[in-house]
């Protein structure tokens, strides 16, 4: 059972940082819809009620 944790906690971030480099590398050759930049602007732009 505590092997199992153990591997556990090991994998999940070795998982995570393989999926965020996967994501990077995709990100390199296509366009992402949105960026968090661009969220934030719209939202400040809503709250203003200024166009964006």
């Amino acid at each position: 059972m505590l092997r199992r944790v153990v591997l556990a906690l090991v994998l999940l971030p070795v998982v995570y940082l393989g999926l965020c480099t996967l994501a990077l590398a995709v990100y390199r050759f296509i366009d992402p819809p949105t960026t968090g930049v661009q969220l934030q602007r719209r939202v400040e732009a809503w709250l203003d009620g200024t166009p964006y």
